[in-house]
């Protein structure tokens, strides 16, 4: 083995353990990370693209049912702009 062939196999075994001194860092953060797995809030997706996150826009009262307490909510999704309107009480 020549001394470049030793220097290669150096710089090797330097990145190995470099690599190696990342490991318990990458396990901490595994283990949050698996930990927070439940806490994470499930979103209705998209009825439209099944992709988005589905959420309420706005609420404003209905035409109608105002006096019953009716209100006309705007659903919107965050990736292709689909809405809908529903009526709530």
């Amino acid at each position: 083995m020549n001394l470049l062939d030793s220097l290669k196999k150096l710089v090797e075994w330097q990145r190995v353990l470099a690599a190696a001194d990342k490991v318990p860092e990458l396990e901490r953060r595994i283990a949050l990370l698996e930990s927070r797995i439940g806490e994470v809030p499930k979103f209705e997706t998209c009825p439209s693209c099944g992709v988005g996150r589905w959420h309420k826009v706005k609420s404003e009262p209905n035409r109608t049912f105002r006096k019953l307490g009716g209100l006309d909510v705007t659903y919107g999704c965050n990736h292709c702009s689909y809405t809908e309107v529903k009526v709530e009480t």
